[in-house]
């Protein structure tokens, strides 16, 4: 089973079990959310939380798996569009973002300007959208 089916599928358990989302599960170690290591690689934060991804097909909703102060891993049952434009909406946060890779539900996320670690922390304990 691939592990953004897992993860969909857990989400799905979840939700039924009127568990809305997970809380941070931590921070993993320097690598940019896109894969790329090096200069530009942040601390990410591996969180399960949900999201509203507006893209140019549309709105979908989507699985944050994590988040760092330049870009965004996410997951969503349908397709995500590649190389566009988009706004990630979670809580009071809302980053426009271009999408750096896209293989079918799975979707690397660049932010176009730099969150705070006040910003992240908000998202991460604002209600889902």
């Amino acid at each position: 089973m691939s592990r953004a089916l897992l993860l969909a599928v857990a989400a799905a358990v979840l939700a039924a079990a009127g568990i809305v989302e997970l809380a941070s599960v931590g921070r993993r170690g320097k690598r940019a959310v896109d894969g790329r290591r090096g200069g530009r690689a942040a601390d990410r934060r591996g969180v399960l939380i949900s999201g509203l991804l507006v893209t140019p097909a549309g709105d979908r909703r989507v699985m944050i798996r994590d988040i760092s102060p330049t870009g965004a891993q996410v997951t969503c049952r349908e397709k995500l569009p590649g190389s566009c434009d988009v706004l990630l909406k979670r809580g009071s946060l809302f980053v426009a973002a271009r999408v750096t890779s896209a293989d079918g539900d799975e979707a690397a996320l660049r932010f176009y300007r730099e969150l705070s670690d006040d910003e992240i922390e908000r998202a991460l304990l604002s209600g889902a959208q």
